[in-house]
Formats: structure tokens, sequence, C-alpha cells
């Protein structure tokens, strides 16, 4: 009985199972993120405001001064107007353009924890705070909503598991490697 639990985890599986098992749980994990995610129109004033911005932004090609109906809308860091802006150029101006900038970041976040979990801890770890962290529904949902709180949240996860992996080589470290820590804050 315990050994059926410890598979759960991939601890009784060969490396090919597990990788096998690693993939099958990411096409999973993807494909739940991202059902049904132009189905249904904006749903509150600012995921409307982000993706005008972004679309006046695209069709101005002005990318330093983000403007609202044409008057400058600068209450927000440009960075969530550029990845739209970007992604409406590649899916269009439409809910799946403007939403897949959080998506991604949202999908980012969930791997980066993973890894932060098993860097510092073991598989084990890593997997149960990927499975917790995806399984909140306001990771969830904001992951699917055009705010830049999503997008801010993988910056301040990607400084982490940067910090994280400069701290974990030990004597090897240098001050350079802290870098990609300050690059990411």
């Amino acid at each position: 009985m315990s050994n059926d639990k410890a598979d759960v985890f991939g601890q009784g599986c060969t490396g090919r199972d597990m990788r096998l098992l690693l993939l099958i749980g990411g096409c999973a994990l993807v494909l739940l993120y991202t059902a049904f995610l132009g189905r249904y129109g904006v749903l509150q004033q600012t995921e409307a405001r982000y993706a005008e911005v972004a679309r006046e932004m695209k069709a101005s090609r002005d990318f330093l001064m983000p403007t609202l109906n044409g008057v400058p809308h600068v209450q927000k860091p440009p960075v969530t107007y550029w990845l739209t802006a970007g992604s409406m150029a590649l899916f269009g101006e439409n809910e799946i353009g403007a939403r897949v900038p959080p998506l991604v970041a949202g999908l980012g976040t969930l791997a980066l924890t993973a890894w932060i979990g098993m860097l510092w801890f073991n598989r084990r770890i890593g997997l149960l705070a990927l499975i917790i962290l995806a399984g909140f529904v306001e990771f969830y949902a904001l992951s699917r909503t055009l705010c830049a709180d999503m997008i801010m949240t993988f910056w301040s996860t990607a400084a982490i598991a940067a910090f994280a992996f400069a701290s974990h080589r030990g004597a090897q470290q240098s001050a350079g490697h802290f870098a990609p820590f300050f690059v990411f804050m």
C-alpha cells in the first residue's frame, strides 16, 4: 500500500517512466489552464482597459507612451502592455490574444515553483508545490485574466528562482551568479 502512494510522486518509477508521467501531467495542466480561454468576453473594467491600451499601442506603434483613448496612461509599468500588444500581433485583437501573456506567466510561475521546490528540497516537494499552487482558484483565475498581477508574480518568482540557483551553487558561487536575480527583480 505504501508503494502505491510513493508511485504517485514518481519514487518507484524509472527515469523514463517519470519523464512520461511529468509530460502527461504537464500537458493536462496546460490543457486545463488554456481550456475556453477566449470563450467569454472581458470580465471587468481592468481587463478591458489593459486590452485597449495594448491595442492602441499596437495600432500607433508608439511603445514608449501608452495611451487610453488617446490620453497618456502611465499609471502602470508598460511591460504588460508591451507583452499584450505583441500577443495581439500574434493571436489577433481578441480575448485569446489579450490573455496569452498572463497565461504564459502563470504556467511559467508553476514551472518555476516546482523547480525551486526540487532544488531546495526534492522532486516530491517540488511537485507538491506545483499541485498546490495550480489548485488555487485565484491563481487559476489570474492566469486567465488580463492584468499585471500574474506577470509581476512571474518576474518575482523568476527572481527567487535565480537567487535559489545562485545560492545552491555553494562554494562555486560568485557575485555574477546573482546578476539574474537583480535583472528579474
